[in-house]
Protein backbone atom coordinates (compact mmCIF):
# COMPACT_ATOMS: atom_id res chain seq x y z
CA UNK A 1 0.00 0.00 0.00
CA UNK A 2 1.46 3.35 -0.99
CA UNK A 3 1.40 6.34 1.34
CA UNK A 4 -1.07 8.15 -0.91
CA UNK A 5 -3.51 5.20 -0.74
CA UNK A 6 -3.98 5.42 3.04
CA UNK A 7 -7.60 5.69 4.14
CA UNK A 8 -8.76 7.88 7.00
CA UNK A 9 -9.26 4.76 9.14
CA UNK A 10 -5.73 3.48 8.35
CA UNK A 11 -4.24 6.82 9.33
CA UNK A 12 -6.34 6.97 12.51
CA UNK A 13 -5.28 3.45 13.50
CA UNK A 14 -1.63 4.31 12.95
CA UNK A 15 -1.97 7.50 15.02
CA UNK A 16 -3.74 5.58 17.80
CA UNK A 17 -0.90 3.04 17.95
CA UNK A 18 1.62 5.89 18.09
CA UNK A 19 -0.26 7.56 20.97
CA UNK A 20 -0.69 4.28 22.83
CA UNK A 21 3.09 3.77 23.03
CA UNK A 22 3.82 6.96 25.00
CA UNK A 23 2.29 10.31 25.92
CA UNK A 24 2.29 12.73 23.01
CA UNK A 25 0.95 16.23 22.53
CA UNK A 26 -1.00 17.41 19.51
CA UNK A 27 2.07 19.06 17.95
CA UNK A 28 4.09 15.84 18.13
CA UNK A 29 1.25 13.84 16.58
CA UNK A 30 0.83 16.38 13.76
CA UNK A 31 4.58 16.31 13.09
CA UNK A 32 4.56 12.50 13.04
CA UNK A 33 1.58 12.43 10.65
CA UNK A 34 3.46 14.81 8.35
CA UNK A 35 6.43 12.44 8.36
CA UNK A 36 4.05 9.58 7.48
CA UNK A 37 2.72 11.74 4.63
CA UNK A 38 -0.84 11.53 5.94
CA UNK A 39 -3.06 13.58 3.63
CA UNK A 40 -3.63 17.01 5.16
CA UNK A 41 -7.41 16.69 4.80
CA UNK A 42 -7.30 13.80 7.31
CA UNK A 43 -5.13 15.51 9.94
CA UNK A 44 -7.78 17.61 11.70
CA UNK A 45 -10.29 14.74 11.77
CA UNK A 46 -7.66 12.40 13.21
CA UNK A 47 -6.61 14.90 15.88
CA UNK A 48 -10.26 15.50 16.85
CA UNK A 49 -10.84 11.77 17.15
CA UNK A 50 -7.67 11.26 19.22
CA UNK A 51 -8.70 14.07 21.57
CA UNK A 52 -12.22 12.69 21.98
CA UNK A 53 -10.95 9.18 22.65
CA UNK A 54 -8.34 10.53 25.12
CA UNK A 55 -5.39 9.23 23.14
CA UNK A 56 -4.19 12.84 23.37
CA UNK A 57 -4.68 14.60 26.70
CA UNK A 58 -2.68 17.80 27.10
CA UNK A 59 -2.82 17.87 30.90
CA UNK A 60 -1.74 14.23 31.17
CA UNK A 61 1.03 14.86 28.63
CA UNK A 62 2.23 17.98 30.48
CA UNK A 63 2.41 16.11 33.80
CA UNK A 64 4.37 13.22 32.29
CA UNK A 65 6.67 15.60 30.39
CA UNK A 66 7.40 17.70 33.49
CA UNK A 67 8.07 14.63 35.62
CA UNK A 68 10.42 13.04 33.09
CA UNK A 69 12.37 16.16 32.15
CA UNK A 70 12.77 17.17 35.78
CA UNK A 71 13.71 13.72 37.07
CA UNK A 72 15.85 12.47 34.20
CA UNK A 73 17.19 15.62 32.53
CA UNK A 74 17.49 17.86 35.58
CA UNK A 75 15.42 20.70 34.14
CA UNK A 76 14.09 23.56 36.24
CA UNK A 77 10.67 25.19 36.11
CA UNK A 78 11.67 27.95 33.69
CA UNK A 79 13.05 25.58 31.07
CA UNK A 80 10.04 23.29 31.50
CA UNK A 81 7.63 26.20 31.07
CA UNK A 82 9.39 27.39 27.91
CA UNK A 83 9.52 23.89 26.44
CA UNK A 84 5.84 23.21 27.13
CA UNK A 85 4.94 26.53 25.55
CA UNK A 86 6.88 25.53 22.41
CA UNK A 87 4.87 22.30 22.30
CA UNK A 88 1.61 24.26 22.32
CA UNK A 89 0.45 23.34 25.82
CA UNK A 90 -1.94 25.94 27.24
CA UNK A 91 -1.18 27.90 30.42
CA UNK A 92 -3.68 26.07 32.66
CA UNK A 93 -2.33 22.63 31.83
CA UNK A 94 1.25 23.92 32.07
CA UNK A 95 0.73 25.46 35.50
CA UNK A 96 -1.08 22.36 36.76
CA UNK A 97 1.83 20.15 35.67
CA UNK A 98 4.44 22.47 37.20
CA UNK A 99 2.56 22.47 40.51
CA UNK A 100 2.83 18.68 40.59
CA UNK A 101 6.61 18.88 41.05
CA UNK A 102 7.50 17.62 44.53
CA UNK A 103 9.23 20.55 46.22
CA UNK A 104 11.51 18.31 48.30
CA UNK A 105 12.71 16.41 45.22
CA UNK A 106 13.11 19.71 43.35
CA UNK A 107 15.37 21.04 46.13
CA UNK A 108 17.34 17.77 46.11
CA UNK A 109 17.83 18.18 42.37
CA UNK A 110 19.19 21.70 42.86
CA UNK A 111 21.59 20.50 45.55
CA UNK A 112 22.69 17.54 43.41
CA UNK A 113 23.42 19.76 40.40
CA UNK A 114 25.31 22.27 42.56
CA UNK A 115 27.45 19.48 44.05
CA UNK A 116 28.43 18.42 40.52
CA UNK A 117 29.78 21.94 39.94
CA UNK A 118 31.50 22.21 43.32
CA UNK A 119 34.77 24.10 43.16
CA UNK A 120 33.92 26.07 40.03
CA UNK A 121 33.58 29.85 40.05
CA UNK A 122 30.25 31.13 41.35
CA UNK A 123 29.44 32.89 38.07
CA UNK A 124 29.92 29.69 36.09
CA UNK A 125 27.67 27.76 38.49
CA UNK A 126 24.95 30.41 38.23
CA UNK A 127 25.13 30.35 34.42
CA UNK A 128 24.88 26.58 34.45
CA UNK A 129 21.84 26.59 36.73
CA UNK A 130 20.14 29.28 34.65
CA UNK A 131 20.74 27.22 31.51
CA UNK A 132 19.05 24.28 33.22
CA UNK A 133 15.98 26.43 33.89
CA UNK A 134 16.47 27.27 37.55
CA UNK A 135 16.01 30.88 38.61
CA UNK A 136 18.65 32.72 40.58
CA UNK A 137 16.20 32.91 43.51
CA UNK A 138 15.85 29.11 43.55
CA UNK A 139 19.60 28.55 43.34
CA UNK A 140 21.05 31.33 45.55
CA UNK A 141 20.14 29.84 48.96
CA UNK A 142 22.25 26.77 48.18
CA UNK A 143 25.36 28.57 46.88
Amino acid sequence: MEKTDLSLQDCLNKAQRYCAQAEHCEKEVRDKMRSWQVPSEFADDIIDSLLQQKFIDHRRFACAYVHDKCAYNGWGRQKLRYSLRMLGIDEDDMEYALQQIDSALYEQLIVKLLKQKNGQPREKIIRFMLSRGFSYEETAPYL
